[in-house]
């Protein structure tokens, strides 16, 4: 047999002597009768220590009793053992050790030795730990973060629910319908970054929000401040997560185009409609569109780009985003804007 594979036994010995895995091999009471320098090594025992000695030389006194008569009963049943184990150096050092038991049959059938293949973990196991721990303690900064952004949203959502109500207090003892105007639109703007902080402290993954749902918030709160019941409204929106800076962009844009058409499309029209869609634009940008039934946008927008304030407000955020801000006319005003999406 060794002429067909090639290898004699001093070779097989030079190869168990040269492997970085321990190597020892005992009698089937455990009595040790070989060890390759790997074992010394990981053990410290010198061989005159080692060889001749009771592979009880390991027992650390952390591992159970129940566990080694199970080890027993495998390898003597003429299994293999695969099993971590916690054994101890000559120097009383603790170490974790990978270890494999085979038994070896002779030619009748019964077991004459058990070969020990035995690999040091420590290091690995105490990386392991290591990084466990660090996972720890990362998984609850992490925690504490999401704490106190949710904190602040609601801090600062409070915030702006208060000031909306003292616009709207002021919009109310305003005698100048202009001013009164342009009071309760500050009102309505300070009311949308109020529900943007709502959803944002109500996000399980904070800072990031499905604009979907970020619409359908504004087109609600929008019906019961500034859209007449008489004004059908359609709303498409494509499933995209945007940050919260991008969705305070989007929204703002959203509520200036809504507001303006509003304001300023519907005179005399006998069913208004409007319609909002948002899409993706590739990878990294939204665009939002806003387009009604109604004369459509004067010639001083459409030629001129003179913008009234609303329009402004929609066309400064979309630069602020590398965005832009178009608008046509086609069976009513179509203005568009794009936003870049914000990581």
């Amino acid at each position: 047999m060794n002429d067909t594979i090639g290898v004699t036994p001093d070779m097989l010995a030079r190869a168990v002597e040269a492997t970085t895995d321990g190597v020892y091999i005992t009698d089937k009471s455990g009595r040790i009768l070989f060890a390759n320098r790997a074992i010394l090594d990981i053990s410290g025992y010198t061989a005159e220590e080692f060889v001749g000695s009771s592979s009880s030389i390991f027992r650390s006194g952390l591992m159970s009793s129940e566990y080694y008569a199970r080890l027993w009963n495998t390898v003597l049943s003429g299994e293999v053992w695969r099993e971590v184990i916690t054994n101890r150096r000559a120097n009383g050092e603790i170490y974790e050790a990978s270890q494999t038991i085979s038994p070896v049959v002779d030619e009748a059938g019964d077991i004459s030795m058990l070969i020990a293949v035995q690999r040091d973990i420590s290091r690995e196991h105490g990386l392991a730990q290591e990084l466990r721990q660090t996972q720890t303690v990362v998984e609850r900064l992490l925690e504490e973060k999401e704490t106190l952004l949710k904190e602040v949203y609601h801090r600062v959502k409070n915030d702006l629910l208060l000031t909306r109500s003292l616009l709207e207090m002021q919009a109310a003892e305003t005698d100048t319908d202009d001013s009164r105007v342009s009071l309760e639109r500050a009102a309505s703007r300070t009311g949308v970054l109020a529900r943007i902080y709502e959803l944002l402290q109500s996000q399980g993954e904070a800072n990031r929000l499905p604009l979907s749902e970020l619409m359908n918030q504004l087109v609600d709160a929008l019906r019961i401040s500034t859209i007449p019941d008489s004004v059908e409204l359609t709303l498409t929106v494509d499933p995209i997560m945007v940050s919260s800076r991008t969705a305070t962009a989007i929204s703002m844009v959203a509520h200036e185009l809504i507001t303006n058409a509003v304001k300023y499309a519907f005179a005399g029209v006998e069913s208004p409609r409007l319609a909002l869609i948002a899409r993706r634009e590739g990878e990294h940008a939204v665009t939002i569109e806003v387009s009604d039934n109604g004369p459509g946008l004067p010639p001083r927008v459409i030629d001129d780009r003179q913008l009234g304030f609303g329009l402004t407000i929609a066309s400064t955020l979309a630069a602020q985003h590398d965005g832009t801000l178009t608008f046509r006319n086609d069976g009513g005003a179509v203005v568009t804007v794009s936003v870049r999406l914000g990581s």
